[in-house]
């Protein structure tokens, strides 16, 4: 392990949070015993990450392990049950993230998503409501996202970083109050688990 790059949204942006320092990047920046480089960008989905992969992440030849989440902004409704970048696209945008990356030489993790709750987007969104069906809500829809990413890291047998699991066992504790982000407590659930795995694996 010579460095690690939190590479995606605004996740690891910190947003949610009650002050930068208590995002999850941050967090694991303060306590983990290796470099940890923090390239969230808020809004981003994985369309941006792929255009700023050679600039954020290839081409820092110190940082030898990247981590990656996306697809909250990729689940982004913008017509009924239409997302900004769907299921097949998101698909293959990661798998061509873990392709470019192994390539040059990266050891490649990949992260789950965080639950939301459904009222409290709602809450912040309202605009959305006209787009989700009476057969899905938006913790099922951004759930389909997630449930993307362990597909993918089993297909490409990466690592998976499973923070949905932990912060789920919290429920609606570790949410900022628009449904959407973790609030301090599921920053530093996150930043746990991501160092847990880490550990672990590194054994």
């Amino acid at each position: 392990m010579k460095g690690l790059v939190l590479f995606g949204d605004s996740i690891f942006f910190g947003i949610g949070a009650s002050k930068h320092t208590n995002g999850c990047g941050k967090i694991l920046k303060s306590i983990a015993e290796f470099p940890v480089l923090i390239k969230g960008r808020n809004r981003d989905s994985t369309r941006e990450g792929l255009k700023r992969l050679d600039s954020d992440v290839v081409k820092r030849e110190e940082f030898s392990h990247i981590v990656l989440l996306f697809g909250n902004n990729d689940c982004r409704f913008i017509g009924i049950n239409h997302a900004l970048v769907d299921f097949d696209e998101y698909r293959e945008n990661l798998y061509t993230m873990i392709y470019r990356l192994e390539s040059a030489g990266k050891s490649v993790l990949i992260s789950n998503l965080q639950p939301i709750d459904s009222q409290g987007f709602y809450n912040t969104h309202p605009e959305t409501k006209k787009f989700v069906t009476i057969n899905e809500t938006p913790y099922s829809w951004q759930k389909r996202y997630s449930d993307i990413c362990e597909e993918v890291a089993r297909d490409k047998k990466v690592i998976l970083i499973d923070i949905r699991t932990k912060l789920e066992a919290k429920e609606s504790e570790i949410l900022a109050s628009d449904g959407l982000h973790p609030n301090d407590l599921g920053h530093r659930i996150i930043a746990d688990t991501i160092l847990e795995t880490l550990n672990k694996t590194s054994r």
